[in-house]
């Protein structure tokens, strides 16, 4: 962790408040009345009280005047650390508001390419920083959670060598690398800047708020319904259907916290009408985790505050009126929401895109209920860890995740300890979703795999091992304990907001994205690190001294960032350019050229390689095909639709024994898949007809004597069933 107190202090001006009249009124301006989030209200503000670090000290600041004319200039260090604290708060908008089209995701892409703009950005300032703090070495207060965070960084770090998409992994580890810098960034300015910080950081969740709720409601009562409406995307500008709550089940406790305490009149009126839609989203579109994860939330909150509330009961009517406006305009905006929601036409948290990805499977694969359960084991089946707890659950959660879960275990069973690799679960989890007939996963179909076990636990204990799942949970268990157990010796409004969105994050994340999509990411990063700052900011942890000078590591974080932000950027123009090509489909000559561009930015984004080798099949360019498609196999091994579309350019171009190999490693990734199994039975047929024609030739040397061969006979023409054009990229 980063000390706060190591970071020095801005020394061009000190401030101090204006004098008071014995009205108690400030010469230049009346006094204040604000809550301080620990449920008072109405006391004057009191800036010196706010510096130092006083209890819920989350007020806004008095008239100021310069305690000394004398001004100094500001320094590149200054200015450099002002900007680091500045870009998560500039940052955050755009996270939770921004949608592009025509990215293949446009809800998520997009803020990808946020994330890696605010990682590149505070790398450099915080080069800068390091690079004008002389030669002193650095200190840091560095615990037992620090020295953890480190361990599991690094683990993250080995399992980019380990997975078979190396890029992959790199562009997911500076993810979580911008991510972690994020949240360092906050632990330090909660510490350290807490009353102008907390300042600004409350603004610009209100702008970030209310804009996000203009957006949903244009889209939900004007744009839907219009044609050409992007209906995978719904209304939401944070994500997909169950995308939605992820990251809003953290926003919305931080929103009712700000709706409590903040005094402005516009700025409580925002909040008020961001807390309301916000709550009516999650009622409309989140995923039942989600709307678990806030109703477990409320009864935690409630329980932690009983014991307050008892006794600023007791202290009479002098208390109650200080907590009594916080309290009308928190429950009327949850009120409002749930009656909005009552009264709205549509309901899409069972329908959208997932559910009609269910019902695409049941067609394929022929389930007849979408509530399926685990078949009866069967003798001679192979049978997934675990089997009996999936069993129990699958009555409590359902088949489409007791299915997932069960492949993932064996996933983790193959490779405990380090996992497959960072950011390669999507690319092996289909050589395991099929690999127990009765626990067959039903959202599997020849074209579409699962990304993600939507689970924490599996999700990175698949791809980088047990230790660094249980390094995770563990970090996540201690904040949680640690915020639970402040609260209930004494109150802070703030914490007790950050109580609420650990405990629904948490358990969201058990059946969700939670951590692994950008909105999720950088919202917990950002408002985390403030709960963990304000949570922790008198404990003082051991002293560490780095090694090297701070010019030294301010190379390093100049390298860093930059590198990390190369492949995150390569892919993410890549993903633009699909998308376009996706969009051109009727027009297979612009489509071709635009994953021609896709291919040149980013060579291993599976989409692009994947386009570019369908259209060298179409254009009967069976050899270049071959070349990307091996490429493919090599990145993402068990993709059925590339693996047959393989075999028949094998097929095609005359390599047999090649062609049969990779349509028997497509039916061994998706049991049953038609057109791979129409193809292997031409392929084996020809391979027959080869033999018995090596046969009657050997018989006709043997009748004359082995003097002069007979004529090979021709090898008929196979015609492949292939994919056609307006075939998808895999997903």
């Amino acid at each position: 962790m980063i000390r706060h107190d190591s970071i020095p202090s801005v020394p061009t001006m000190q401030f101090e408040p204006l004098p008071r009249t014995s009205a108690g009124r400030r010469s230049l301006g009346k006094t204040e009345a604000v809550s301080s989030g620990n449920g008072e209200e109405g006391r004057p503000c009191r800036w010196r009280a706010c510096q130092t670090g006083g209890e819920g000290a989350a007020c806004e600041a008095p008239p100021l005047r310069l305690a000394s004319p004398a001004m100094k200039r500001p320094t590149p260090h200054d200015g450099a650390r002002a900007l680091l604290f500045l870009l998560p708060l500039i940052a955050l908008p755009f996270i939770t508001n921004i949608r592009i089209f025509p990215f293949v995701a446009p809800n998520e892409e997009p803020k990808w390419a946020v994330l890696t703009l605010y990682g590149l950005l505070s790398g450099l300032a915080l080069a800068v920083w390091l690079w004008s703090a002389g030669r002193e070495r650095i200190t840091i207060r560095c615990g037992v959670t620090g020295w953890l965070l480190l361990a599991y960084y690094l683990i993250l770090a080995v399992g980019i060598f380990i997975g078979v998409n190396h890029i992959e992994g790199v562009i997911r580890f500076a993810f979580w690398a911008f991510s972690g810098l994020l949240w360092l960034t906050a632990v330090a300015a909660a510490r350290s800047e807490r009353p102008r910080w907390m300042e600004w950081l409350c603004r610009g969740s209100a702008a970030s708020g209310l804009i996000f709720s203009f957006h949903y409601w244009w889209n939900y009562l004007l744009d839907y319904g219009k044609p050409g409406y992007n209906y995978s995307v719904l209304f939401s500008p944070i994500g997909h259907v169950n995308f939605t709550g992820d990251a809003l089940i953290i926003l919305l406790p931080a929103l009712l916290w700000m709706l409590a305490v903040r005094t402005n009149p516009m700025e409580r009126i925002f909040n008020w009408f961001s807390c309301c839609t916000i709550f009516c989203i999650l009622l409309i579109a989140s995923s039942r985790g989600a709307l678990g994860g806030m109703a477990l939330a409320t009864l935690l909150f409630l329980t932690a505050a009983a014991p307050h509330l008892l006794r600023w009961w007791r202290q009479g009517e002098a208390r109650a009126v200080t907590i009594r406006a916080p309290l009308i305009w928190t429950v009327s905006a949850l009120i409002a929401g749930a009656v909005l929601y009552s009264q709205l036409p549509y309901h899409f948290r069972s329908l959208g895109r997932v559910a009609k990805t269910v019902e695409q499977a049941e067609k394929v694969v022929g389930h007849a209920d979408k509530k399926q359960t685990a078949k009866k084991p069967a003798a001679h089946q192979p049978q997934p860890p675990l089997r009996a707890l999936w069993e129990r659950l699958t009555p409590l959660i359902g088949f489409e995740r007791t299915s997932m879960y069960a492949s993932s275990t064996a996933m983790i069973a193959d490779k405990p300890l380090l996992g497959h690799g960072t950011g390669n679960f999507a690319w092996l989890y289909p050589g395991y979703s099929n690999k127990f007939p009765d626990w067959r996963d039903p959202l599997s179909t020849p074209k579409t795999f699962t990304t993600n076990p939507h689970n924490i636990f599996l999700q990175i204990a698949t791809q980088n091992g047990l230790p660094a799942a249980f390094i995770f949970l563990g970090l996540l268990a201690t904040f949680w304990t640690a915020l639970l157990l402040r609260l209930w010796k004494r109150w802070d409004g703030f914490l007790a907001a950050g109580l609420a969105a650990m405990t629904a994050a948490i358990f969201d994340a058990m059946f969700n994205h939670v951590f692994f999509n950008p909105a999720s990411m950088f919202v917990f990063a950002l408002y985390g690190g403030a709960w963990w700052g304000r949570l922790f900011a008198d404990r003082r942890a051991p002293v560490v001294r780095l090694p090297l000078s701070p010019r030294v590591w301010a190379a390093a974080a100049l390298i860093l960032a930059t590198a990390l932000s190369v492949w995150p950027a390569r892919w993410i123009i890549s993903e633009w350019h699909v998308g376009r090509a996706m969009a051109l489909m009727r027009y297979p000559q612009l489509a071709s050229h635009e994953y021609d561009l896709a291919y040149a930015k980013d060579p291993d984004n599976f989409r692009a390689l994947f386009g570019v080798a369908q259209a060298a099949y179409q254009r009967k360019d069976y050899a270049t095909a071959i070349r990307h498609l091996i490429h493919f196999e090599r990145i993402y091994p068990y993709n059925p639709p590339a693996l047959n579309m393989l075999g028949a350019a094998y097929m095609l171009s005359g390599h047999y024994r090649e062609a049969k190999a990779a349509l028997e490693r497509a039916l061994v990734s998706y049991p049953g898949f038609a057109m791979a199994e129409q193809n292997l039975a031409r392929v084996n047929a020809i391979l027959n007809y080869q033999k018995l024609q090596e046969r009657l030739r050997a018989a006709a040397i043997r009748r004359r004597g082995g003097n002069s061969p007979a004529p090979a006979a021709a090898t008929p023409r196979p015609t492949p069933q292939r994919q056609g054009r307006s075939t998808p990229a895999p997903r």
